[in-house]
């Protein structure tokens, strides 16, 4: 994914304070990122994940460091909690294996750890506002503008930006610290949400969008 356009990059300087984002970090648990889990099982392509670890821990140090907010969303698909349609869906694609359960190393966190007190959000469906508090930490915090990140480009994280958008987020998709289960699922998804839903922007994009708006604010301030 290249630099995001001029346009694009000018709407994202008007949305991109801080103070006002949060990073949405959406499944990265071992079972959706690692060898030997439940994605490498069904024949996901994860040579996207080590690059996607490295720039997705660069951008959350520096999102911290902004005073951006950090929240971790993570799946929880112990039987207790899965729909008849969820499992009929996982038979249906020949993927009936266990995911995500409690206690299991598939469930722990894969490449990038919640600092102690970031908010974990744990969901049961794709979308990370269904049934969660989501929306009452971002409320809360006074946060408008969600960058979203982490696996699947278009299934998880796609589900839960759409969401967010309807609930009257800016949205903004990090291409480079997004992935699916191949590259061409990721580049539709991509395509999607640029042309009906929100911003589709890098991290590199955001970092300078926040250096520039620090620079102006010190400008300002030695005019005074």
């Amino acid at each position: 994914m290249t630099a995001t356009s001029e346009s694009n990059y000018t709407a994202l300087l008007r949305i991109a304070d801080p103070l006002r984002s949060a990073v949405i970090v959406i499944d990265m648990q071992n079972d959706f990122c690692a060898k030997g889990g439940y994605f490498d099982r069904t024949g996901a392509d994860l040579s996207a994940l080590p690059m996607l670890v490295d720039r997705l821990n660069r951008f959350v140090e520096i999102a911290r460091s902004e005073g951006a907010l950090v929240v971790f969303v993570r799946s929880l698909y112990d039987p207790l909690f899965l729909s008849v349609a969820q499992k009929e869906r996982r038979r249906r694609v020949g993927w009936d294996m266990p995911l995500c359960r409690h206690g299991t190393w598939g469930f722990g966190f894969y490449g990038v750890t919640p600092r102690p007190d970031e908010p974990i959000v744990t969901k049961h469906r794709f979308d990370a506002f269904y049934n969660t508090d989501l929306e009452l930490i971002l409320n809360s915090n006074s946060r408008r503008t969600l960058f979203f990140a982490g696996v699947s480009t278009n299934v998880c994280v796609e589900t839960s930006l759409r969401n967010a958008f309807i609930r009257d987020f800016e949205v903004v998709m990090l291409a480079d610290c997004t992935a699916a289960r191949n590259q061409s699922a990721h580049d539709a998804a991509l395509d999607t949400i640029h042309h009906h839903f929100g911003i589709v922007a890098t991290s590199l994009d955001v970092e300078r969008a926040w250096s520039e708006m620090s620079d102006c604010i010190i400008r300002n301030q030695g005019r005074k």
